[in-house]
């Protein structure tokens, strides 16, 4: 049990304050330290406050590009062990499409699920392409399997409180759903995204399961990286869809517009030509996909599935 104590301000205000005292007849200043209240800190220096400051957020901030810096990724820049770790990350202010990275697996295994505005967001480019439990299930990825239906029991549970993880006294337990492990082997990127069409900051709540090793049998390390929304940026494409490459290749112009979202670097002012395995929008956003079918794009074509993917890319002629 925590012990509560007692201090007393000289102002009816935090901010306008000028010493923190122990007793109500303000005659014994506190000692000398660091106060916060209502989300403000200052620091008391030889009986006098400093200037205010403001608490940072426990949240974790998203960053520029992926895997930039050791303060842009997170479970893998310290050795973690099983266990559940949840955290929460802030989106950034800018509408457009926000990307979660996920570094190529090498022997790993684990579960994610990522929640953004209360909606389940599990699907994901691989190097086998488009995966999804298809349900709001946490999708399992790695190199290794597990067997579906398995039950961990027993873990410890974990959260983020901004600068590490803060373990729960009481442990968790979860059976790994019935779709499990595709190998992730795209170099060097998985991704997965969500959208926002206006300018206002959100945050998304990431969950990761990492199983022991008696079950999963390897010692996972998992490389994560949370990059803010921004725009994305047109590239030229003829929208006319066709069911094969030939007739896409022998359509006229290619005057519309087409924006990709891909893993190929992480930069999104340079991700924006089709290649096999990235998502097509038909805007900026990134809230609408481009249709089944084959299209005509300033590099040749590209195929799309129902999953608003790029399945194939080529030269034209085909």
């Amino acid at each position: 049990m925590g012990i509560t104590v007692n201090y007393y301000l000289d102002t009816n205000d935090f901010q306008t304050a000028t010493a923190v005292y122990t007793d109500n007849a303000l005659t014994v200043l506190a000692p000398d330290g660091w106060y916060s209240y209502s989300n403000r800190w200052r620091k008391q220096t030889s009986g006098v406050l400093g200037s205010v400051g403001v608490c940072p957020s426990c949240n974790q901030g998203c960053a520029a590009n992926p895997f930039v810096s050791p303060g842009s990724y997170f479970l893998g820049q310290m050795a973690e062990g099983p266990g559940v770790y949840n955290l929460t990350i802030d989106t950034g202010n800018a509408a457009g499409i926000s990307r979660m990275f996920l570094g190529q697996n090498n022997n790993d295994c684990y579960g994610i699920q990522i929640i953004h505005n209360s909606t389940v967001v599990n699907d994901w480019i691989t190097g086998e392409g488009y995966q999804s439990p298809g349900n709001n299930n946490a999708i399992w990825m790695g190199d290794t399997s597990i067997a579906a239906g398995t039950s961990v029991t027993n873990q410890p549970s974990f959260t983020w409180n901004g600068t590490s993880w803060t373990q729960s006294p009481t442990t968790v337990g979860y059976t790994v759903n019935s779709t499990t492990n595709f190998t992730t082997t795209q170099d060097p990127f998985n991704l997965a995204v969500f959208s926002k069409t206006t300018a206002v900051s959100t945050t998304v709540q990431i969950t990761v399961l990492i199983p022991p090793t008696s079950v999963s049998g390897v010692s996972t390390n998992i490389l994560f990286s949370p990059v803010c929304s921004a725009l994305l940026i047109a590239t030229p494409y003829n929208a006319t869809s066709y069911p094969n490459p030939a007739d896409a290749c022998n359509a006229t112009g290619t005057t519309d517009s087409v924006f990709i979202a891909n893993a190929t670097s992480g930069n999104i002012s340079t991700d924006i030509i089709p290649v096999k395995y990235s998502y097509a929008f038909t805007n900026t956003f990134g809230t609408t996909a481009v249709g089944v079918g084959y299209y005509k794009t300033s590099q040749g074509y590209m195929q799309v599935d129902s999953n608003g993917v790029v399945i194939d890319v080529g030269s034209c002629p085909p």
